[in-house]
């Protein structure tokens, strides 16, 4: 039986991103948490639902910067910024 939610840690092995990633989608709405106590856990359906997204760039666009404004942090940081996806416009 495939499981109905799994971890913040796993998710995140599961896209190839940080957690940070992870929570910045989670609080733009691109993947539904569940909590259980202390636990939060995310529905396997949101993650294949995000997976399945054409363009990974477009994840940023929905919790965490902007294109321009990534573009301005790399230029000033010279790092990528906390929310960049692989394959992402950066």
């Amino acid at each position: 039986m495939e499981p109905i939610a799994i971890s913040i840690n796993d998710t995140a092995k599961a896209l190839g991103v940080g957690r940070s990633s992870v929570y910045a989608l989670i609080k733009s709405g691109g993947l539904q948490a569940i909590k259980i106590g202390r636990r939060t856990l995310l529905t396997t359906e949101s993650i294949r639902r995000l997976a399945q997204w054409s363009r990974p760039s477009m994840w940023c666009k929905i919790g965490c910067v902007s294109t321009a404004e990534q573009k301005s942090a790399i230029r000033r940081r010279k790092t990528r910024p906390s929310c960049y996806m692989p394959g992402g416009v950066a």
